[in-house]
């Protein structure tokens, strides 16, 4: 795994696989997002597409406008991530 993503996609993987929940995801992400030092070199895309999609996202119903994500809809985005990673052969 890539060093600079490495802790995102184990993140990401364990989110998808119902480790956690959307709030503890949505946390965990943001904590390591802001206090990261590295460069994401080629994988900038991927990581910026994540953070958008955190930040998107929304728990609650009654509020959520139509731009905003939903659990399943995290989740995915999480999942993507990943298999983007993947398929960048890191």
């Amino acid at each position: 795994m890539s060093a600079p993503v490495g802790p995102y996609v184990e993140l990401c993987k364990r989110f998808g696989a119902g480790e956690m929940t959307p709030a503890c995801f949505e946390a965990l992400f943001l904590v390591m997002f802001k206090s990261e030092k590295r460069t994401f070199g080629a994988f900038y895309h991927d990581v910026n597409e994540l953070f958008w999609a955190v930040d998107s996202y929304c728990s609650d119903p009654e509020i959520r406008e139509s731009t905003d994500l939903d659990e399943e809809q995290l989740r995915r985005a999480a999942n993507d991530f990943v298999a983007s990673v993947r398929a960048q052969g890191s």
